[in-house]
C-alpha cells in the first residue's frame, strides 16, 4: 500500500469542566469529547524522498483555511505527527520513506472543535496502517500524547470521558442518540493559555462533576444529556451568545460552548426545530455544521 485517506472527525465537548491546577502549570479537567461528522479529509501518501516532503490543504472557506496555510510547514501538528511517527519507526533518519501529506480542510480552524488534533490522528492512524500496523491502538495514544491531550482521544473515538490532563481515557456507552448543530460565535477566539487564566481567575465557584451526564448518557434520553451539558469556558470567557441565543431560540434543548470556543452546539430532539436554527442561523450570517 502506497497511499491511504482517512476522515478526521471534529469533536465536540458536552461538558468541560476545570477541576485544578498543577504546580508545573497544566490543568486537571474532567470532560466528556463526542466525535462528530463533521470531519477533515487526510490522505497520506509514500514519495521516493527522505522525511515529510510536503503538507497541501484544500478547503471550503468556513474552513479558515488561510490560517492553516499560514503555519510554518514543520509547526503544523500534521507534519509533527509524521516526524514523530517516522522517528519511532526508524533508528535511522537515511532510512525513512518520504510522506506527502494532503489534508482538505472542513473543520474550522481555530475553531474549538480540535481539527488540528484530529488531523494528526488520522495522520498516525494512516501512517500505521500504510507501514503494516507496527503499533497498538494504545501504543499510537501513548507516542501521540506528547503532541496534544485530544490526539488520543481523537485515535479512539467516540464518546469518552477524558480526567487528569486529558489523558486518562473512560469510554462511555451510550444508546442515547444525539443530533444537534455547531457554529461559531462571532467575538475572537481567546488563546488557550488566556481562556484557562480566565477560569483560574473565578473565585468561590462550585466545581461541578461530571457524573450526571455520564448517567444521562448511559441510560438517560437526548433532554437528559442536554440539561446536564456544561463548560466552565463559558461561563468564564464571556463569549458573545449571539449563535446560542439563536439556537436556543428556535428550539435547542441546550446550547453550550465548546471546548475555549469560539464554537457552539446545540442538541435537538426533533428536525423542524433543526431546520428552524439553520435557517435563522444562516440568515444571521452564522455558519451552520449539522450532527
Amino acid at each position: 500500500m502506497k497511499k491511504i485517506t482517512l476522515d478526521a472527525k471534529a469533536k465536540i465537548n458536552l461538558f468541560l469542566e476545570v477541576t485544578g491546577k498543577r504546580e508545573n502549570g497544566y490543568h486537571d479537567i474532567e470532560s466528556i469529547m463526542m466525535q462528530i461528522p463533521l470531519s477533515d479529509t487526510v490522505t497520506l501518501q509514500k514519495t521516493k524522498n527522505t522525511g515529510v516532503t510536503e503538507i497541501a490543504s484544500e478547503s471550503t472557506e468556513c474552513a479558515r483555511v488561510s490560517d492553516f496555510c499560514a503555519l510554518d510547514p514543520k509547526e503544523n501538528l500534521c507534519y509533527k505527527a509524521a516526524e514523530l511517527f517516522m522517528s519511532k519507526l526508524y533508528r535511522s533518519r537515511e532510512k525513512e520513506t518520504g510522506i506527502k501529506i494532503t489534508v482538505k480542510k472542513r473543520i474550522p480552524v481555530k475553531g474549538g472543535m480540535a481539527g488540528g488534533s484530529a488531523d494528526a490522528a488520522a495522520v498516525f492512524k494512516g501512517l500505521n496502517l500504510l507501514f503494516g500496523e507496527p503499533f497498538s491502538t494504545d501504543e499510537l495514544c501513548d507516542i501521540s500524547s506528547s503532541l496534544g491531550a485530544d490526539i488520543p482521544f481523537c485515535i479512539r473515538g467516540g464518546v469518552t470521558l477524558c480526567s487528569g490532563i486529558g489523558e486518562i481515557m473512560t469510554p462511555i456507552r451510550t444508546t442515547v442518540p444525539l443530533h444537534g448543530i455547531v457554529t461559531l460565535e462571532k467575538d475572537e477566539k481567546l488563546s488557550t493559555g488566556a481562556a484557562y487564566s480566565k477560569v483560574d481567575a473565578l473565585t468561590n465557584r462550585e466545581i461541578k462533576s461530571a457524573d450526571k451526564i455520564v448517567s444521562a448518557l448511559e441510560k438517560g434520553s437526548a433532554e437528559d444529556v442536554a440539561r446536564e451539558c456544561f463548560n466552565i469556558f463559558g461561563v468564564a470567557c464571556g463569549y458573545d451568545d449571539g449563535g446560542a441565543r439563536i439556537l436556543l431560540e428556535n428550539g435547542a434543548l441546550n446550547a453550550t460552548l465548546s471546548g475555549a470556543g469560539p464554537s457552539v452546539f446545540g442538541l435537538f430532539d426533533n428536525s423542524e426545530a433543526i431546520k428552524k436554527s439553520k435557517k435563522a442561523l444562516t440568515l444571521a450570517g452564522y455558519p451552520v455544521f449539522e450532527f
